[in-house]
C-alpha cells in the first residue's frame, strides 16, 4: 500500500504550534499545582533520585521520567507539570495525524477528501482541552495514564505507517512504543486487539488479509505480554491486601461487573457534560443484584451488540465503539479494583466520544452549502474550545492545594469517608482537633471505605486524651500487628508521649515493613532518646547513605517554617521537633541554621535548657555578626524561659 495522498487542512507543523498554544491556554494554571495524595507517596520518594528504585519501580518508564524531573529541578512541581503537559500535547498531535491519515485511506474513497485534516484537527484539539483529562494531566502521578496513552497512540500510528510503506522498521518502532507503554501501566492488552480491528475495518479487504500481518500484530503483543507477566509475577491479581485483583475484599468479579454497568454510563455523561469532576469515588455504592442496574445493563448490552454487529459487518463507526470498550475493559469489567471509578481511566476512551460527536456533526452539516458549513463548523468548534478550556482552567484551580481539592470532592460526595479522613488531617494540622475528631467519627460510619484510621489517635492526642490515643492504635494493631503504617504511628505516638523504650519495638517493625528514610529516622531518634547513642548513630549513618540529595534541606525548611509560625499547633510542633532533631543528627557537621531551628523548636515545646544548649552551638557556628546577633537575642529569650516565634499566619 502506498503512502497517503496530500491531506487537506492544517499541516502537522501548524498543528504543533496551535496545539502547544492550546495546551498552555488550558493548563497554564496547572503549573501552580502541588503534590497531592499519591504524588506524595510515589513521587516525593526518598529513592526518586535512584532510577527504578522508588515506589514506582513496577512502572519503570514512568519512574525514569520522574527521576529525570528530579535531577533537573528537584521537587519543584512546575517541571513535573510541564512534562505532563508536553506528553499530553504530543498525544494530541499523534491523534491528529493518525485520524487524518485514516480518513484518507482508500476505505473512505473521497468522502473526506476536503475535510480529513479539519476533522482530525477538531477532534484532537477538543480532546486536548477537555476537562475530563485534567486528572490524567494535572494529577502528576497519573502520568502513568497519559504517558501510556501517548505511547499507545504512537504504536497504532506506527502500525498504520508500516502497512502504508510495507516497512518493518515501523512495526518494530510500534512494538517498542507498546513495550514502553506497558512500562507505564501494565494493562495494554488493548493495543494488539485494536490494531487488528483497525486493520480489518480500515485497511484490509478480509480477515485473511489482516491475519497475514500476524507478525506485526505479534510484535505489538510483546509489551502487553510482558506487562501481564509482571503482574502475575508480583502476585497483584491474587493479593488479598492489595487494591487490584481477585483478592480485593470489597468486590467479587460479579459485584464489580454490576457496579461497572453504572460507572461506564457515568463516564459517558462526564465526557458529554464535564461538570462535577471528582478526585475520589471510593464511596460509589457496590451493586450486588442485576435489579439495581438493569436499565444500565440493557443499554450496555444494546451498545455492545451494536459494536459486535458493526465489526462483523465491517462498519467504520464500529471502531469507535470498540475503541471505547476495549480500552476500558481492563478496569471496567470483571477484575475488581478497590476504587470502582477514576476519571483518568477515560483518557483514551474519551477519544471515541469526541470523535463520534465530530463525525455526527460533519454528517449533519454536509448537505449545507460549503461556505455556510465551514462557518457553522468554525463557530461551533470555537465555542466548544472556549467552554471546555474555561472549565479545564477552573478544574486546575482545585489542584492548587490538596485541601482545596478534597473540599471540592466533599462538596460533591459528602458521604465519601476517605475524603473526610483526609479533610480531618487538614483540620488537625491547623489546630481544629475537635472538628477533626468529628469528621473522623463521621467517616467511621463507613469504615469499610477507609484503609486506616490512625488519624483518630492523632485527634485524641491533640485533645490531650493520651490514653484514648494509645488505645486506638493498640486496637488497630491487634487486627494487623505487622502493618508498617500502624506501627509507625504507634511508635511516633509513644515517643511523643515520652515513652521511647516502648516505642522501639513498633518502630523496628515499621522499619522492617516500610524501610524508608523517615521510618529509619524515627527509630534513630527513639534510640537516642533512650540514651542508646551508639545504636542510634549506626541508624543515622545508614540513613545518611540512603537519603536523597536535598532531603535534609527539605526537612530543615519545613521544621523552621513551623517553628517560626506563631500559630503553630502542638501537633505540628511535635512533628517539627522530630524533623529538627533528625536534621542535626543527619549532618555530621554543625550547621548554624539547622541548630538554630532545633533550638527554636525546643523552646516552643518548653524545653528551655536544651534550647539554650542548641542555641549556643548555633551561635558558635554562625558565620557573621548579623547572624550571631539574632541568635544571641534568641538564646537570651530561652534563658528567660520565653520562646521565639514570628507573628502572622502560618505559611
Amino acid at each position: 500500500m502506498n503512502s497517503s495522498p496530500a491531506i487537506s487542512g492544517p499541516s502537522l507543523r501548524q498543528a504543533i504550534v496551535v496545539f502547544a498554544l492550546a495546551g498552555l491556554a488550558a493548563y497554564f494554571n496547572s503549573f501552580q499545582g502541588v503534590f497531592v495524595f499519591d504524588d506524595k507517596g510515589m513521587i516525593v520518594d526518598p529513592d526518586i533520585g535512584k532510577p527504578l528504585a522508588g515506589r514506582l519501580a513496577g512502572r519503570p518508564v514512568v519512574s525514569l521520567t520522574f527521576t529525570l524531573n528530579y535531577w533537573l529541578d528537584g521537587f519543584n512541581t512546575r517541571g513535573y507539570h510541564l512534562a505532563n503537559l508536553i506528553i499530553h500535547v504530543l498525544a494530541a498531535l499523534t491523534l491528529f495525524d493518525l485520524i487524518r491519515r485514516t480518513l484518507t485511506l482508500p476505505r473512505f474513497g473521497d468522502r473526506y477528501a476536503n475535510s480529513a485534516g479539519w476533522l482530525a484537527f477538531a477532534i484532537a484539539i477538543v480532546w486536548l482541552v477537555h476537562p475530563l483529562n485534567t486528572q490524567a494531566v494535572t494529577y502528576l502521578v497519573q502520568r502513568c495514564e497519559s504517558l501510556m496513552g501517548m505511547l499507545v497512540l504512537v504504536s497504532l500510528w506506527c502500525y498504520l505507517r508500516g502497512v502504508q510503506t510495507a516497512g518493518n522498521r515501523w512495526y518494530w518502532l510500534g512494538g517498542l512504543a507498546c513495550v514502553l507503554a506497558s512500562g507505564c501501566k501494565e494493562l495494554t492488552l488493548a493495543v494488539p486487539v485494536l490494531a487488528a480491528l483497525y486493520d480489518r475495518l480500515f485497511l484490509a479487504e478480509s480477515w485473511r488479509e489482516t491475519l497475514s500481518r500476524w507478525k506485526p500484530l505479534a510484535i505489538l503483543a510483546i509489551g502487553p505480554a510482558l506487562g501481564i507477566a509482571l503482574l502475575l509475577a508480583r502476585g497483584v491479581l491474587a493479593d488479598t491486601g492489595g487494591t487490584v485483583g481477585f483478592g480485593v475484599p470489597r468486590f467479587t468479579p460479579l459485584t464489580y461487573a454490576l457496579t461497572q454497568m453504572e460507572v461506564v454510563p457515568y463516564y459517558v455523561r462526564l465526557a458529554l457534560w464535564p461538570k462535577d469532576l471528582c478526585i475520589d469515588y471510593i464511596d460509589w455504592p457496590v451493586r450486588k443484584h442485576i435489579a439495581e442496574v438493569w436499565p444500565y445493563a440493557l443499554g450496555l448490552v444494546a451498545v455492545l451488540g451494536a459494536t459486535a454487529w458493526g465489526v462483523l459487518r465491517y462498519r467504520p463507526w464500529a471502531f469507535l465503539l470498540a475503541w471505547f470498550f476495549v480500552i476500558l475493559a481492563p478496569t471496567s469489567s470483571i477484575v475488581p479494583i478497590q476504587d470502582p471509578a477514576f476519571e483518568h481511566r477515560m483518557y483514551l476512551s474519551l477519544i471515541a466520544v469526541v470523535a463520534g460527536l465530530a463525525f455526527a456533526a460533519e454528517s449533519i452539516l454536509r448537505p449545507l452549502p460549503a461556505t455556510l458549513r465551514s462557518t457553522l463548523a468554525a463557530l461551533a468548534l470555537l465555542g466548544l474550545f472556549v467552554a471546555l478550556t474555561g472549565r479545564t482552567i477552573l478544574r486546575n484551580e482545585d489542584y492548587s492545594s490538596e485541601a482545596k481539592l478534597i473540599a471540592s470532592n466533599l462538596a460533591l460526595r459528602p458521604e465519601n469517608a476517605r475524603s473526610r479522613v483526609v479533610h480531618a488531617g487538614y483540620l488537625l494540622r491547623y489546630g481544629r482537633a475537635q472538628d477533626a475528631l468529628d469528621q473522623v467519627k463521621k467517616a467511621l460510619e463507613r469504615a469499610d471505605l477507609v484503609g486506616d484510621f490512625t488519624i483518630l489517635a492523632s485527634c485524641y492526642q491533640e485533645l490531650g486524651k493520651t490514653a484514648e490515643a494509645e488505645a486506638v492504635l493498640r486496637s488497630l494493631l491487634e487486627t494487623r500487628p505487622d502493618d508498617g503504617k500502624r506501627n509507625y504511628a504507634f511508635a511516633l505516638l509513644l515517643l511523643q508521649n515520652g515513652k521511647p523504650a516502648e516505642a522501639e519495638a513498633p518502630a523496628r517493625i515499621a522499619m522492617k515493613s516500610i524501610g524508608d528514610v523517615r521510618t529509619r529516622l524515627l527509630l534513630a531518634v527513639i534510640l537516642e532518646e533512650q540514651g542508646k547513642s551508639t545504636e542510634a548513630e549506626v541508624v543515622y549513618a545508614e540513613t545518611r547513605r540512603l537519603a536523597p540529595e536535598g532531603f535534609r534541606h527539605a526537612m530543615a525548611t519545613s521544621a523552621r517554617r513551623t517553628a517560626l509560625a506563631e500559630d503553630a499547633t502542638a501537633y505540628r510542633l511535635r512533628q517539627a521537633y522530630l524533623d529538627a532533631v533528625a536534621v542535626v543528627r543527619l549532618n555530621p557537621a554543625i550547621d548554624w541554621e539547622e541548630w538554630d531551628t532545633y533550638a527554636i523548636v525546643l523552646a516552643r515545646l518548653g524545653r528551655y535548657p536544651d534550647a539554650v544548649s542548641a542555641g549556643e552551638k548555633a551561635l558558635a557556628a554562625a558565620p557573621g555578626e548579623y547572624e550571631r546577633g539574632w541568635i544571641a537575642k534568641r538564646v537570651a529569650l530561652y534563658r528567660a524561659g520565653k520562646p521565639y516565634s514570628q507573628p502572622g499566619p502560618s505559611s
